[in-house]
């Protein structure tokens, strides 16, 4: 954002004299003089004060009036504005000031102007820096905009034409008034937003088995985020920072098996967070190894769990998991169908369980529930192995395994 306009142009400044029947030349006298002291490289004119004394208008000098008014420029604004040109605060402080470009010197003057309409006021205030406004509204479609213009004091003092004690006259009317005001004022725009934002997810992970701690079937989840208003989001992956976290489908991405908590927080064009972010807590299942020297297979299979599954058509194959503590929900992840028998696990030191893949209907991946989070946790090692192959040419497939305890 520009907070000071360079002053490309500057109007050139000049007393006209008009003709007054009966006045001689020497009674207008404009031209350049030279100033002294900080001004003496700079040219000025000679401004003068008209009166009447009976028929007669005479005049008297006023001072010599330079031709260049100063400039004005915005250094600061506090709280600073965020990228967007924002600010979170109901109070906003400004700081200025001006300066000359032709070697004057003496005290300046500002005026300031605040707004937030779409039209431009016409009148100023008078105003010295820093300039401080309080209580103010958030915005909505109109930025507040904040103007301020010095002027040259001094020369200010001396403008006879432009004097209250002086008003317009047909003594004036000769003369174009010099300004000794800064005509390209600084100016500056703010947009408050002190609401916080809300934030949602959404097409989150079910579970029928479990609906307060879902199960996913992906290593690749995703979920919806969005806010009540225009935001963008901090998001994390089990305490680590997602990057990009944008408006809508949020894919997450090298989860580890087991839970994983995704928590995303809404940030608005203001800088407000969130108070209460939102978050999803699921699990991951693993994927399931063959062990050496088995009678399984590993099938690649794009669309499954881990992109594959093992497979066997050979009776009692076995499949060993081991390293288990505290076991007391188990799943399977599996394809069924019409050619698929039947398996049995026994985790640590249960009893053995019947798992059957056969189904009328064809299922890519089916969630199989082997024991439920109410069992007695088990240490030790999970089986798997072949209990039926209930026809020609059938066989078993598992694609990954839930283990976990409460």
């Amino acid at each position: 954002m520009q907070m000071s306009s360079p002053r490309s142009d500057r109007r050139s400044r000049r007393v006209v004299a008009w003709a007054i029947t009966g006045l001689t030349a020497a009674l207008l006298p404009v031209g350049l003089a030279t100033s002294t002291g900080a001004q003496a490289a700079e040219p000025c004119l000679s401004e003068t004060y008209y009166y009447s004394a009976g028929d007669i208008l005479k005049m008297a000098p006023m001072g010599c009036d330079d031709i260049t008014p100063p400039e004005t420029v915005i250094s600061a604004v506090t709280p600073k504005l965020n990228g967007a040109g924002y600010i979170n605060k109901k109070s906003v402080v400004f700081t200025f000031a001006g300066h000359y470009t032709d070697g004057d010197s003496g005290p300046l003057s500002y005026e300031c102007q605040f707004f937030n309409t779409v039209a431009t006021p016409t009148t100023w205030e008078s105003c010295t820096s820093p300039k401080a406004y309080a209580n103010l509204e958030d915005t909505t479609s109109v930025a507040y905009t904040f103007r301020v213009r010095a002027t040259d004091a001094n020369d200010a003092a001396i403008n006879a034409c432009d004097s209250e004690a002086n008003p317009l006259d047909p003594t004036c009317l000769g003369e174009e008034v010099i300004q000794d005001v800064d005509d390209t004022p600084a100016a500056t725009q703010v947009k408050i937003d002190t609401v916080a934002p809300n934030t949602f997810l959404s097409r989150l992970p079910v579970d029928d088995f479990t609906p307060d701690s879902p199960v996913v079937l992906t290593k690749r989840p995703t979920v919806v985020v969005n806010s009540n208003e225009s935001a963008y989001f901090a998001c994390t992956v089990n305490g680590k920072s997602l990057r990009p976290c944008n408006e809508g489908l949020v894919n997450l991405t090298k989860l580890k098996s087991g839970y994983n908590t995704f928590l995303a927080r809404a940030i608005d064009r203001g800088g407000n967070l969130d108070p209460t972010p939102v978050s999803t807590r699921f699990f991951v299942p693993k994927n399931i190894k063959k062990n050496k020297g088995s009678k399984w297979r590993k099938v690649r299979s794009p669309g499954l769990f881990g992109n594959d599954y093992l497979t066997t058509n050979k009776m009692n194959q076995e499949l060993v998991i081991k390293g288990v503590r505290n076991a007391r929900e188990v799943r399977l992840i599996a394809p069924t169908g019409p050619r698929f028998g039947k398996i049995e696990v026994k985790v640590g030191e249960s009893q053995w369980y019947t798992v059957d893949l056969f189904s009328k209907r064809a299922s890519r991946m089916t969630q199989l529930l082997v024991r439920d989070q109410y069992s007695t946790p088990q240490q030790g090692k999970i089986r798997i192995r072949v209990k039926k192959l209930t026809r020609k040419r059938s066989s078993v497939r598992i694609d990954a395994i839930v283990v976990r305890g409460r």
